[in-house]
């Protein structure tokens, strides 16, 4: 028991550090200038402030709201590009709406060229994963079709038994043809999206 409340407390203890932005040594040698660079070219708000102050708060420090803000707007500039914009909707991540106005249009056209890219992928792997399920369940169905032809041509099954095997076997080949002609179609979307999403990636690349 005494163990476990060890495990316990050291588990609290981590997430509480993980909580942190900032440790003690961090904030007492802090360059806010750099801190707030560093957290506009990561795409964060200038509220992202708030945790860095919580952080520090713990040992009497206080962020310079000055220089972080100075450092934030020139980071600001590095985040706000088509480029990264590009990057952000490729990977599916969401804009925070930080960009200025006279910024933020190139920054959207890469995001959201980026989020088409993100949506085909994930759309030719959900096909995949879908031809991969029914891939599997014909081979299970194959298995199950080889299991009664074998009691089918067994001398110890009836007359009566081996004319419902043979029913059961037609079932199973009708939705193993049936799942053939699912694949089939899977396959020529699959096929139409690859072939739009190299277009895409030529179209933008950068």
């Amino acid at each position: 028991m005494y163990a476990l409340t060890r495990l316990l407390c050291f588990i609290l203890l981590l997430l509480l550090c993980g909580c942190a932005t900032l440790n003690r040594s961090e904030c007492q040698n802090a360059d806010w200038r750099m801190i707030g660079l560093e957290d506009g070219s990561r795409g964060r708000d200038m509220s992202y402030i708030g945790n860095h102050r919580k952080a520090c708060a713990k040992y009497n420090i206080s962020p310079d709201l000055d220089q972080y803000q100075a450092g934030h707007d020139q980071g600001i500039k590095q985040y706000c590009t088509y480029i990264k914009g590009f990057q952000l909707g490729k990977g599916g991540g969401k804009y925070q709406g930080v960009c200025p106005a006279e910024l933020e249009n190139d920054f959207l056209l890469g995001f959201r060229r980026g989020g088409e890219i993100y949506s085909l992928t994930k759309e030719i792997n959900r096909t995949e994963a879908a031809i991969r399920t029914k891939l599997n369940r014909i081979a299970d169905l194959d298995d199950e079709e080889q299991d009664k032809e074998k009691l089918v041509i067994s001398s110890k099954t009836s007359e009566r038994g081996r004319r419902k095997l043979l029913e059961e076997i037609k079932q199973l080949q009708a939705e193993i043809s049936y799942l053939d002609s699912e694949i089939d179609m899977l396959d020529q979307r699959q096929a139409a999206a690859s072939n739009k999403l190299q277009m895409l990636k030529k179209r933008y690349q950068y």
